[in-house]
């Protein structure tokens, strides 16, 4: 009896989490059940997956809420232009932002154009969470893609060997319909007689027909020396899609929601199993008028204390107002069967409008693994602001995680 490659199975993770909250203006606090499921049968040829969450919470009363966030059934065909066909609720990152869509999806190849993948899907999109996405009714779309294309092209002392590309057209019903056009293209090759000799180009972005504007566009060019050290021009504009951030994000000096254009100059070195540091200089412009330029610094790799430490600070000045940032995280194994991974803030913040506010904030996370398949994960955040409400989060979390595939046996 010997086993074959295919597999098939239940695989997948469930968490029971308890939180209390004070961070939306008001205080919360929930358990909820998470439940996340992927059946596959890879000689049928068959992938089936659901997540959900079932929260009671409460807010001056007992509030029950369930949220599926995907529930589908993929099946893999093996004809010469369909790969795969799913049907169901699945989740999508595009320029339309993170969404999920009730709907159908077909994956291919048209090698007959060059083609080396096509997407087509249609469906009615809907919001995940608090995640920034245009509303529609229903949103149809599809896409060719073109992986490293092989390119021969020299100028001076740069030349391009490989090109990649995406394109994209969506359209949008809901009051009235819109058309959206979304494109990226990457290009690679070589600097000679440079140290920084490996290159890379980027040009991406988003127009809608309708308004006939730009919704993102996204500019950027580096050379890099392998791993250790690179130089990266940036432009971009764009709508960050989350407002609700991490403990990082609430921090980060440039982080805004509302449309922002951004260039930035970024340098990194890295070298190997030594100390690595960067610099970021960003001017930034904002549609609430408000501009302004930032610099951060960022020393990574060193050790405190048994933890695998990583810092930056943060430098913004925006008009009138300004704001000096001091970021540590670090990371170790307590013993075999546990890690702890904790952060630091300390930010002094001065507001013409608003006036001062000095901050101090801790975020850790302790996880024990119980067993092969069971974790326990404690978690806290707290921010200790001089003029502002203090905020706080803090949770426990019990994970079954298991795999039950199997590998097919055959004589």
């Amino acid at each position: 009896m010997v086993f074959t490659s295919a597999e098939a199975g239940l695989f997948g993770r469930f968490d029971s989490v308890a939180i209390v909250d004070n961070r939306i203006g008001s205080y919360s606090s929930y358990i909820e059940e998470q439940i996340d499921l992927s059946y596959v049968d890879e000689e049928a040829g068959w992938r089936l997956g659901t997540a959900m969450d079932l929260r009671l919470e409460y807010q001056n009363e007992w509030i029950y809420q369930n949220e599926i966030y995907h529930l589908f059934g993929e099946k893999m065909l093996n004809g010469e232009m369909l790969s795969s066909v799913t049907l169901g609720r699945m989740q999508r990152s595009d320029a339309l932002g993170f969404y999920t869509l009730d709907g159908i999806q077909l994956l291919g190849n048209v090698r007959q154009w060059g083609t080396q993948g096509f997407s087509l899907y249609a469906g009615r999109p809907q919001r995940v969470d608090d995640f920034h996405m245009v509303e529609a009714d229903l949103l149809v779309g599809g896409a060719l893609q073109w992986d490293r294309q092989s390119l021969s092209y020299t100028f001076n002392q740069i030349e391009i060997s490989s090109l990649s590309s995406r394109l994209e057209l969506q359209y949008l019903q809901k009051e009235v319909h819109e058309n959206r056009l979304n494109w990226s293209v990457n290009a690679a090759g070589q600097r000679h007689q440079s140290r920084l000799s490996d290159l890379k180009l980027n040009f991406g972005g988003s127009y809608q027909f309708g308004q006939q504007q730009m919704e993102e566009l996204l500019l950027s060019a580096e050379v890099r020396d392998g791993r250790s050290e690179y130089l990266k021009l940036n432009y971009q504009s764009y709508r960050p899609a989350a407002p609700t951030l991490t403990f990082r994000e609430q921090y980060y000096s440039l982080y805004v929601l509302g449309r922002q254009s951004e260039f930035a100059v970024s340098y990194q070195l890295q070298p190997k199993n030594r100390l690595a540091w960067g610099l970021k200089s960003r001017l930034v412009t904002r549609e609430n008028g408000m501009n302004g330029i930032g610099l951060t610094g960022t020393l990574n790799r060193w050790r405190f204390a048994g933890l695998a430490m990583s810092s930056q600070l943060d430098l913004l000045k925006l008009g009138q107002d300004s704001a000096t940032t001091l970021y540590f995280e670090g990371e170790r194994a307590l013993t075999a069967l546990s890690r702890l991974n904790i952060a630091l803030m300390m930010q002094q913040q001065k507001k013409q409008l608003m006036g001062d506010n000095d901050a101090v904030g801790i975020d850790g996370e302790l996880e024990q693994m119980l067993s092969s398949s069971l974790f326990l994960g404690i978690t806290g955040m707290h921010i200790w602001n001089s003029r502002l409400p203090d905020e706080y989060r803090y949770g426990i979390r019990l994970s079954y995680r298991f795999d039950d595939r199997k590998a097919w046996l055959s004589e």
